[in-house]
């Protein structure tokens, strides 16, 4: 592999993408196989991707190791004047969310799509007549955070979108989605080793961080 390419592992098989237009960690400029227009969807290996604009998009794919469907949606981010946020590598940053499900899960949540899209397009569907309402008196809830999304909310967005985070019996996994660098590979370790007391674990092409379960209240909170 040359000094300007990294791999990315794509159900257990090694790609080399070049530095400067890998499709993965710059969707922003991927291009399909044959011209197409946006919005499209379309599937490139083991992905399907829905590109919404060049600035938003959603993946499925098959995650081997843990035999699951990874559901990703990606938009990049904007400042209050509606600019584009730009990392210090000149890339914009994004936020993401990311969903599992396994096989019967999406099967079934695929299903009440091709369902619903039925009903809609032979009128069966029933518009809503009323908006619910609710109290105004009574105070929401706030859901408490799940161990990993407490140890997610010690990152930066700009460094969380570049993890996927697993969460074991005993750990959170924190794997790299893309190429690292050097920078950004001794931000993200600095966090894991002094903020979580996580640890690096140097497996070949399954290197991760990791970060063992504890209380959540021993969960430190980034400022």
């Amino acid at each position: 592999m040359s000094a300007g390419q990294h791999i990315h592992v794509i159900d257990g098989k090694q790609l080399s993408y070049p530095n400067d237009r890998c499709p993965i960690c710059r969707p922003e400029i991927a291009q399909p196989s044959t011209e197409q227009k946006i919005p499209n969807v379309h599937r490139t290996g083991n992905t399907i991707v829905y590109q919404a604009t060049k600035l938003q998009m959603a993946t499925t794919n098959y995650y081997a190791e843990g035999k699951c469907l990874l559901h990703s949606v990606r938009k990049a981010q904007r400042d209050a004047n509606n600019k584009l946020v730009i990392g210090a590598d000149g890339k914009p940053l994004w936020n993401q969310i990311t969903i599992r499900y396994s096989m019967s899960l999406m099967k079934d949540y695929v299903n009440e799509v091709l369902k619903l899209i039925h009903d809609v397009e032979s009128g069966k569907l029933q518009p809503e007549t009323q908006v619910p309402q609710t109290e105004t008196s009574q105070t929401p809830l706030t859901a408490q955070p799940t161990f990993k999304e407490a140890v997610i909310q010690n990152f930066p967005s700009e460094l969380a979108s570049m993890l996927f985070f697993e969460e074991t019996t005993e750990y959170v996994k924190i794997h790299p989605r893309q190429y690292l660098g050097s920078d950004n590979f001794a931000k993200i370790a600095q966090i894991v080793r002094d903020q979580l007391n996580g640890e690096y674990i140097s497996a070949g092409t399954e290197s991760h961080f990791r970060v063992r379960k504890v209380p959540q209240s021993q969960v430190p909170q980034r400022m």
